[in-house]
Formats: structure tokens, C-alpha cells, sequence
């Protein structure tokens, strides 16, 4: 375990914001990035990244199985972030924390066959299941990738998992084509109290949690342009109608009134923060 600054910017003062399974997640008091601190050691970020298994307080299993729906979610969203007619000529795609392969599958319906898509995955299992389906799945380095390489970079439920998301920006950069384009597609989550927050943190699977505003200043310092954000309802928020919404707020006010340390939970925010964010390669 070691002490470390806020990466967005290299602040060191910080609050508390949550605790799980053993880790604590601080909120910095500069920019309002959330990051666990103190963080794994790199040997065992690693470790639990190839095995799916994270050291806590309880051991977390992150490994769950291949997903049909979220193949089906894929290419519900893909034609909004994408004009399809923009994939017409030939491309060449890397997919970063492909999983199981369903980005890629969903990628390939849409895309058709005018690109050459691959895959890097650490987890062996996933890794294996990917290739059984006849995908281009490999566990890589991307610092042993070649200059200039790839058209698009994808990278989905991907940042929340970066020790350092500013060195992986510029890695990724390195390795895109001329006007390359970097897809990333995480939560708006670091502007939320704790009791807003929809499920469990998943610490230490989840190392960090940003907003829109501080991962489009990361990739404007790595050398990206062009940023394009897409937002899409969080399923972790339920549904729920204007009149559901003022019910639950109420119920929430008259708990916080019975039990003073009741903090209320805010059902008026905005559950569309699931983003999806494109950035050009300067």
C-alpha cells in the first residue's frame, strides 16, 4: 500500500468521501477527482487485474461471465456515437479491456467488414473465451505496440481501473494514426455524495472516479482535440417519474428529521451518466 497524489492535479490534500471493503476513497479538495488512497502496490494491481481477484477485506470477484445484453446495449448506443458511413473505408481498431469480446462482436455487426479489430485482454479466462469465438484477443503491453498503429483505440469500463490514467492517455496517442480517435467510455461519478452513489464502490477493482469536465482536461494535456461527449441513462439509477422522484425525496427528508445522522439521498440528480466520449489525436 502507498500514499499517492491526486493524478487530475497533483494536489495532496484531500477528504474523506467513502470506505469499503477495507480501502478508502478520498475526494480531492482541488479539482473533486475520487480516488482510493492509500493504493495496491503495483505488483498487486497486476496480480488481481490477470486473476480477476482483489485483496480486501474480502477477497472481490470481478470475473462475472459473457454478456448477450451487453452486446445488445452496444449496438443500441454505437449509432449515436458513430455515423456508420464514417467506418465505410478500411480501419484498423483496438479494443483495451476487451473482456469477453462483446464490444468487438457488437463493433464487427455494426462496422462490418471493412475493419481489422483486436483485442487486449490481461484476464487469462476472458482472454480464452474471447478467442473461442474466433477473436483477435491477445494480453499486450501497449507499450510494445508500434508507433502509429491504429485507427481508433476503444477503452470501455476501462478508466475507473487505470493506477494512471494521464500515462495511459499519452501511451494511447502514441500508438493511434495520424488523427486516430480514442473512444472511453466510463461514469460522471466524482460530483456525487456517497449516499447518491448506486451500488457498491467495488474497491479496489475501482481505483479512481472522475467527471466529464476532469477527463476531458486530462486529454486535452495529452494531446487530444475534437472531444465529443455522448450521455446515456446509468442503469444503476432506477426510472422512476417526476411524481415517484418527489415521494422518495420526501420520505428522505422525514427519515433525515427522525434520525439526525441520516444523510438524505438526493433522487432529483442526473442519472445520465454514462458517458461516452470520442477525442481526436492532435
Amino acid at each position: 500500500m502507498k500514499e499517492i497524489l491526486c493524478y487530475s492535479c497533483n494536489a495532496d490534500f484531500y477528504v474523506e468521501w467513502g470506505t469499503e471493503n477495507g480501502y478508502r476513497m478520498v475526494k480531492c479538495k482541488n479539482c473533486g477527482l475520487l480516488y482510493v488512497n492509500p493504493v495496491p502496490d503495483d505488483e498487486e494491481i497486476d496480480l488481481a487485474v490477470k486473476t480477476g481477484m482483489h485483496k480486501g477485506e474480502t477477497v472481490l470477484n470481478v470475473l462475472n461471465s459473457f454478456s448477450d445484453l451487453k452486446i445488445k446495449d452496444y449496438l443500441e448506443k454505437l449509432p449515436l456515437v458513430y455515423d456508420k458511413n464514417s467506418l465505410c473505408n478500411s480501419f484498423s481498431w483496438l479494443d483495451i479491456g476487451c473482456g469477453y469480446g462483446e464490444f468487438i462482436i457488437a463493433l464487427k455487426s455494426f462496422a462490418g467488414g471493412n475493419g481489422i479489430y483486436k483485442g487486449i485482454e490481461p484476464n487469462e479466462i476472458k482472454r480464452d473465451f474471447a478467442q473461442s469465438k474466433e477473436l483477435d484477443v491477445d494480453f499486450i503491453d501497449i507499450k510494445n505496440l508500434p508507433d502509429e498503429h491504429f485507427d481508433f483505440v476503444s477503452m470501455l469500463n476501462v478508466y475507473s481501473h487505470l493506477p494512471d490514467p494521464v500515462l495511459f492517455f499519452n501511451e494511447i496517442r502514441r500508438i493511434l494514426k495520424k488523427n486516430g480517435e480514442i473512444l472511453i467510455q466510463t461514469g460522471d461519478a466524482a460530483n456525487l455524495n456517497r449516499q447518491d452513489f448506486p451500488h457498491t464502490l467495488y474497491l479496489p477493482d475501482h481505483l479512481s472516479f472522475a467527471t466529464e469536465g476532469i477527463i476531458k482536461n486530462l486529454l486535452e494535456k495529452s494531446g487530444y482535440g475534437r472531444i465529443s461527449v455522448k450521455r446515456f441513462h446509468n442503469p444503476g439509477y432506477p426510472v422512476m417519474s417526476t411524481g415517484k422522484k418527489m415521494k422518495k425525496q420526501m420520505y428522505e427528508f422525514l427519515r433525515s428529521i427522525k434520525k439526525s445522522g441520516h444523510k438524505k439521498r438526493n433522487y432529483f440528480i442526473n442519472t445520465d451518466r454514462d458517458m461516452w466520449i470520442r477525442a481526436q489525436k492532435n
